[in-house]
């Protein structure tokens, strides 16, 4: 997930749609953003009163525990030079948990910052 924006730029553009100086549209093109994206700052200020980022909840937790990322470190160690897709293939031929390439990178990504 990207940024957010500086607080600066939500200032801004709140502050050229109340001295109207442009339609939504108009200012989303002016400050390189979405349409969508100035609705919500408009939005934000009005329920919560700052245009500060409201904290970020999270996300899917993975469906590898501890003892999966173990097991695929024993795959590593066997099986070195494997693609994403032979180490998702091992684990579910193994140890009957499937994932696909893409969540087996992320595994690979917190074991090597120490997540095991």
């Amino acid at each position: 997930m990207p940024a957010p924006y500086r607080i600066e730029l939500r200032r801004r553009i709140v502050r050229a749609y109340t001295k109207k100086e442009g339609s939504i549209h108009a200012l989303a093109e002016r400050f390189d953003v979405a349409p969508a994206t100035v609705q919500r700052y408009l939005q934000l200020l009005k329920e919560t009163g700052s245009l500060a980022p409201r904290p970020h909840r999270g996300g899917r937790r993975s469906r590898l525990q501890s003892r999966h990322l173990q097991q695929i470190q024993r795959l590593l160690h066997e099986m070195p030079d494997a693609t994403m897709g032979e180490l998702a293939e091992a684990l579910a031929r193994r140890y009957h948990v499937e994932v696909g390439g893409s969540v087996m990178w992320r595994a690979l990504q917190r074991i090597r910052r120490g997540g095991a």
